[in-house]
């Protein structure tokens, strides 16, 4: 509480001085602060990878996926780690995919959601990781202590206008403006050719990548992406 003199006869009266206007956070920046947290926990060459991986909120590269880890996705030779906006819109649920990937980020590609990806989700503090988001995340104390702490999103919430959710209507295909590529494709007329790649998992998802590596594995499946025969 402030005194002042605000009547104009001398006496000093209280005033309440409004509080000052919260920082915008940004789901971009709760993410880094949960990577954070995780790097604490690490060292050597899984601090290293975690911290180079490229990591953003965005509208979800495999349909239905709530997260979504590319390996040598970032310049060649960095992660590239996804969180889907879609899916995940509550602190909760963010910050479970975000320590769910980073575990994708230490275990390496080939552990899929076996025991080293297990392991390596309890060291960054997600205990019940696997390859279906928890209906209830469960983080060990120390995590979830750092949690509480950490400023939650405050630049409003995706919408994405039906787009990312599992209900959502298939993605128009659209002409690649990168050229000419694989046989099969339709850009330039019925099989001119496409740089898109086909990979399928064992659901099937299908997915197209402009690149003839994939390092992928599917979160609902939990096999790897691989190109078909002849394809």
């Amino acid at each position: 509480m402030n005194y002042a003199s605000n009547s104009g006869d001398g006496f000093a009266r209280p005033y309440y001085a409004p509080d000052p206007p919260k920082p915008r956070v940004t789901h971009e920046a709760y993410m880094a602060a949960i990577r954070d947290a995780a790097l604490a926990r690490l060292n050597g060459e899984a601090a290293t990878r975690v911290a180079a991986a490229k990591m953003v909120y965005g509208a979800g590269a495999v349909r239905g996926a709530k997260g979504f880890t590319l390996y040598k996705g970032w310049d060649a030779s960095h992660a590239f780690v996804e969180v889907a906006a879609g899916l995940q819109t509550t602190p909760e649920g963010i910050a479970e995919t975000v320590l769910h990937e980073l575990a994708h980020v230490v275990a390496g590609y080939g552990a899929a959601h076996g025991p080293e990806f297990k392991a390596a989700a309890v060291t960054l503090g997600l205990l019940n990781a696997s390859a279906f988001a928890a209906a209830v995340p469960e983080f060990d104390a120390a995590m979830a202590a750092t949690l509480a702490s950490i400023p939650t999103p405050t630049d409003g919430k995706p919408t994405l206008n039906g787009l990312g959710g599992p209900d959502a209507p298939p993605a128009t295909p659209k002409a690649c403006p990168a050229g000419k590529g694989t046989r099969g494709g339709k850009m330039g007329g019925k099989g001119s050719g496409s740089r898109l790649r086909l990979y399928v998992c064992g659901c099937p998802v299908r997915v197209r990548v402009a690149s003839d590596t994939f390092l992928a594995t599917c979160d609902t499946c939990d096999q790897k992406f691989a190109r078909p025969e002849g394809k």
